[in-house]
């Protein structure tokens, strides 16, 4: 186990760094991971700063978060944990990485996430991961096996994927914070992704990308949740969802072009109608595209619908209409075989107001 508290951590993959903490590092332990363990690993608090050829932050077994400030850039995962993942808070900042987050359970509590990610944002899966260190990323492959679970009550969390941005070989579940997906450009992933259930009963989800594998969360949810089926709009070419009153419930500008904007917030009410708008002109503050206290004017009206079950759909004209929901294909890519070609044979290691600086060849 490794126990991370008050450190301050510079982890690099730059070989022509030299190693000036730990002179009696061995070659049997270099790898191309960074921050790893064979058994749990916990982190209470302090900075991380790392660019990893492969995980950046890695267990075969958990990971608990419950604070720090981390930069990460990966050439896989940013974190990966074989079993559980707990993020109870923190900062963190995921600026480059195959797949973002991955592990067979995931739960997020709190803490404020930001992650890029070319493949997949958040993926839970089930089995143990193959390391990569021999072979190119993503090609450590989890099963596909249905019992991943992604599970948020708290925080913020902004994905940015080429591939899907929430994807569970499993259940999704949505009790609170606000999660915020700018998902695939392509009609081959979609920006949310599961097998069983998603389920929402409390939060802020605002899920954008293309449109060709969209699918919504579960009409079992207790949240109401609105399907918007557009023609392809710009990046940057605001959202807007207004209800018949003149209350403005969100605006969202996405990063990028998008034609499937799922949107599920507590401020959406039975019988009542809304409107939805693109392109509209904001002025305001914006937080990941996420405007609060905004002032909104024009654009082009899409559609309006009166809430009257779970899942409402409103579909501009020339636009096709997605209704999949409920259970889905197999969204995660990993595989079944584990192990490591390099493991980390110190089975418990305490580190505590520690300055670490290692090399990763």
């Amino acid at each position: 186990m490794q126990i991370l508290n008050d450190a301050t951590n510079d982890q690099s993959s730059d070989n022509d760094n030299t190693n000036t903490s730990n002179e009696s590092i061995s070659d049997e332990s270099i790898s191309m991971k960074a921050l790893k363990a064979s058994t749990d690993i916990i982190i209470d608090g302090g900075n991380f700063n790392i660019d990893s050829i492969e995980d950046s932050i890695h267990s075969n077994s958990n990971i608990t978060i419950n604070g720090g400030e981390f930069k990460i850039a990966s050439g896989d995962d940013g974190i990966h944990s074989d079993s559980q993942l707990d993020i109870n808070g923190g900062t963190i900042d995921i600026s480059k990485s195959y797949e973002g987050i991955e592990s067979t359970i995931i739960n997020i509590n709190d803490g404020n996430i930001h992650l890029v990610a070319s493949d997949d944002g958040i993926n839970s899966a089930g089995g143990n991961d193959v390391s990569s260190e021999t072979v190119m990323a993503g090609n450590d492959k989890f099963s596909a096996s249905s019992n991943g679970e992604l599970n948020i009550s708290g925080g913020h969390l902004y994905v940015d994927a080429s591939g899907d941005g929430l994807d569970a070989n499993g259940s999704i579940k949505l009790s609170g914070g606000t999660v915020l997906v700018d998902g695939p450009t392509n009609n081959g992933n979609a920006s949310l992704d599961y097998d069983t259930t998603f389920d929402i009963t409390g939060g802020v989800l605002v899920a954008v990308g293309s449109s060709g594998m969209a699918q919504t969360p579960s009409d079992s949810s207790t949240q109401k949740i609105l399907n918007i089926n557009l023609t392809s709009q710009e990046a940057n070419s605001a959202i807007n969802i207004a209800s018949s009153n003149g209350k403005n419930i969100l605006t969202y500008s996405p990063a990028k072009s998008y034609s499937s904007v799922i949107v599920s917030t507590p401020e959406i009410k039975d019988n009542t109608k809304y409107t939805v708008s693109v392109g509209v002109a904001v002025i305001g503050e914006a937080k990941d595209g996420l405007y609060s206290h905004e002032k909104y004017s024009g654009g082009t009206e899409v559609g309006s619908e009166t809430i009257s079950s779970t899942i409402t759909n409103i579909t501009q004209d020339g636009a096709s209409a997605n209704t999949m929901g409920g259970k889905g294909g197999f969204g995660g890519k990993r595989g079944q075989n584990g192990g490591n070609m390099m493991k980390d044979n110190n089975q418990n290691t305490n580190l505590q107001n520690n300055n670490l600086e290692t090399v990763e060849q």
